[in-house]
């Protein structure tokens, strides 16, 4: 897979995914049903097949891995 579509992926996905999760209304983590932690399961799959699409290489989950990290630094700072 191409360097330019592994990064294109992860990047809007990972900010699919970001808006979503903010967009479901806010539960204290002592209040999630099993109902809710399965969602939360069900769409970090769902999100984790997006962002490889089919690749197999070591190389370029790391490369995935690499890229949401430095979105999630540059979102929180």
């Amino acid at each position: 897979m191409p360097l330019w579509e592994i990064a294109v992926r992860a990047t809007v996905v990972y900010f699919v995914l970001v808006l979503l999760v903010r967009a479901i209304p806010k539960r204290n983590a002592g209040h999630l049903s099993p109902n809710d932690i399965l969602v939360l399961v069900v769409i970090g799959t769902l999100g984790t097949d997006a962002i490889i699409g089919g690749s197999s290489s070591v190389g370029d989950i790391v490369l995935m891995i690499a890229l949401i990290y430095v979105m999630i630094n540059l979102l929180v700072d």
